[in-house]
């Protein structure tokens, strides 16, 4: 999937990694799985970018409840279009959350 990143200086299309579903039994929500298993992902994205170019990670969210989730970690999602579904979360944004390293373990 391509997309544009706004604050790209040449307006290139980025290539991205597109997250189709999360999801946690309603029997462990509220206990930290959701958000341990998005970073487990962003951790995995940034050893993808040692061998391909990866400019940011992509998602749709279900429905308001879910976007709002997303918007609640604080990690720098933002929307695609004002009201819309989909949320992006740049690379670079990703590297600082993890603290520039693809190696970090985060447990799941």
């Amino acid at each position: 999937m391509d997309l544009v990143l706004e604050d790209e200086e040449d307006q290139a299309e980025a290539t991205v990694i597109e997250l189709d579903r999360l999801a946690v039994d309603v029997k462990y929500k509220r206990q930290g799985f959701g958000k341990r298993l998005l970073l487990r992902l962003m951790a995995q994205m940034l050893e993808a970018t040692q061998q391909v170019p990866v400019d940011a990670l992509s998602l749709i969210t279900l429905d308001q409840e879910a976007k709002d989730w997303y918007m609640s970690l604080g990690f720098g999602f933002r929307e695609t279009e004002p009201g819309g579904k989909r949320l992006l979360l740049p690379i670079a944004t990703i590297q600082q959350l993890m603290g520039g390293s693809s190696e970090q373990e985060t447990p799941i």
